[in-house]
């Protein structure tokens, strides 16, 4: 029988399980990185950036702010159900982050129907409307 093509991992001394070459496994246990070092992941990133935000804010600019913090306020319940994070909000845009790219798309459906569902209660030129954009990176 022919030997297989790779070695079996041996126990450094210091780095705890690594291949014969040295080099550390990935990924790597927090107990084997150095202080401040950072730790790359997988997430997906949901953005959304309120429509027309310029214009409703020349027109009245009280309702808008109210608008802006009602659709935010939806943003941050809805990624909380679908177990995100909203991380920043910036003038008119909000930014989550999310475990799954299939958790991001959930919530960003369930904002969208919440916000549509408030739409229909404001006059057509008073909508505050949300576009979303997804990112896994």
């Amino acid at each position: 029988m022919p030997s297989p093509s790779w070695k079996a991992p041996m126990l450094a001394p210091d780095r705890g399980f690594t291949p014969h070459s040295g080099a550390r496994p990935w990924p790597r246990s927090k107990w084997d990185m150095e202080p401040g070092e950072l730790v790359p992941r997988l997430v997906a990133i949901l953005a959304g950036d309120a429509v027309n935000y310029s214009r409703l804010m020349a027109g009245d600019d009280q309702a808008t702010i109210r608008a802006l913090d009602t659709a935010r306020e939806v943003f941050r319940r809805c990624a909380s159900l679908y177990a995100g994070r909203v991380v920043d909000t910036a003038g008119d845009s909000v930014l989550a982050v999310f475990n799954t790219a299939m958790s991001a798309t959930s919530a960003a459906l369930a904002i969208q129907s919440d916000l549509n569902a408030k739409a229909e209660q404001a006059s057509a030129d008073r909508r505050l409307w949300c576009a979303s954009f997804f990112k896994e990176v």
